[in-house]
């Protein structure tokens, strides 16, 4: 079950990768790790959520910034001669969207592991 659309993925992130040989696993990649952190808590997904579509795109943000790293074609810093060096945050981006889609993820699992529950209070 796809908690995001390759056409959410794509708007949010202005990739031009391909969307059935690339961008399509990621997501799937991406629900995978959802659903076996739902599996841990004894939940499974509801493809309509809000937090489980937040998670899904950012865990896909994620893969996809780190492909570019793994590929190349984002590297970490670029040197131009002894003078010049560009970097950039690459594994910082990717630490940020894994924190978020996990704290949606957290979100969704207290939200719908308490839904059942009813406290009662002994009085003695």
């Amino acid at each position: 079950m796809a908690y995001c659309t390759v056409e959410e993925l794509t708007v949010l992130t202005g990739s031009d990768l391909d969307p059935t040989t690339v961008l399509t696993p990621i997501i799937e990649a991406a629900d995978r790790r959802i659903d076996a952190t739902l599996a841990r808590a004894g939940l499974t997904g509801t493809r309509n959520d809000a937090d489980l579509k937040e998670a899904s795109l950012h865990f896909s943000i994620a893969l996809i910034v780190d492909r570019g790293r793994l590929t190349s074609e984002r590297p970490d810093r670029l040197e131009l001669g002894s003078d010049l060096r560009l970097g950039n945050a690459t594994q910082s981006e990717i630490d940020y969207h894994e924190r978020v889609a996990a704290d949606a993820v957290t979100r969704y699992v207290a939200r719908t592991s308490s839904a059942g529950r009813v406290l009662v209070r002994r009085v003695n």
